[in-house]
């Protein structure tokens, strides 16, 4: 599978007072079995840059190929697309509308056309993925906790065995434990599953611990495309850029800063602790 974005530019209410230009040229090529992060400040062009990966938004100009193909051809076959390559809005919980759980993530699949018997075993399939405890099964989706109503949306999406999973801020609003729970969860889909995993959010903590590639969203451009290591040592444009590092970058810069000998190429916290601890030997020596 690959996904290419090739020089994409899309406006909102073009020739209007309102006019907004949302991308600019995007050009991107995402390869099977990829974790990619995408971060960029508010109104970057993140959230309208994912809605073009699967076709709801048709770009202005540019073409989007999904495995080859250009998904604005007139014999391409949209709808599949969207079973394909599935779109993980933020807060997903509000989408959540049937009478149980199953009933809920077996809908895509019945959407699909699959059988009752076959959409419940999808439905159980991707339940079982996420982690769902089966007591919840026939409850009320309302009646969860909002991790659990997260992980219950995910899964109506993987119910429908796509190949990418686009997620929008998939950990907003979620207390520590059931970020850490969530983001295990989407590490372990990309890792294990083999399913390509696209991931939008303002945690540069979350980028640097969870994705192998981070592309950078600034006024509707692609200003950086590179791995979380190679993004994140380009502190002052980032800044520039309105974004931060991670935090345990700052520790260790400041920690060089009162000359104390230490590496500060650290992007995670066990990349961090190992830095430090390396230092004190080197200093208790």
């Amino acid at each position: 599978m690959s996904l290419i974005l090739d020089h994409i530019n899309y406006t909102y209410n073009p020739g209007t007072a309102f006019e907004s230009v949302a991308l600019r040229d995007v050009c991107l090529k995402i390869e099977d079995g990829e974790s990619v992060g995408i971060i960029g400040h508010t109104g970057s062009g993140k959230s309208t840059l994912i809605k073009h990966m699967n076709g709801l938004l048709r770009a202005q100009s540019g073409s989007v190929y999904y495995n080859g193909q250009d998904i604005y051809d007139s014999d391409f076959d949209l709808r599949g697309l969207r079973f394909q390559v599935g779109l993980v809005f933020q807060y997903p919980e509000y989408q959540l509308f049937e009478e149980t759980v199953l009933k809920d993530v077996a809908f895509g699949p019945h959407n699909m056309g699959y059988s009752d018997k076959e959409a419940a075993i999808m439905a159980y399939e991707a339940l079982k993925t996420v982690e769902l405890e089966p007591e919840v099964y026939d409850q009320s989706p309302f009646d969860m906790s909002g991790g659990q109503k997260r992980r219950a949306a995910i899964a109506g999406v993987l119910a429908m065995k796509p190949s990418t999973l686009i997620l929008d801020e998939p950990t907003a609003g979620l207390d520590p434990e059931g970020r850490r729970k969530m983001l295990d969860l989407i590490k372990g889909l990309c890792e294990k599953d083999g399913i390509t995993v696209v991931m939008v959010s303002h945690s540069m903590e979350d980028m640097a611990d969870y994705v192998n590639r981070i592309v950078v969203m600034d006024e509707g451009r692609v200003a950086m495309d590179a791995d979380p290591h190679e993004v994140f040592s380009r502190e002052e444009e980032l800044r520039a850029m309105g974004l931060m590092v991670p935090q345990v970058s700052l520790v260790a810069s400041k920690l060089a800063a009162r000359g104390i000998d230490i590496r500060t190429d650290g992007i995670t916290v066990s990349e961090t602790a190992d830095a430090i601890v390396e230092a004190l030997r080197g200093r208790y020596r």
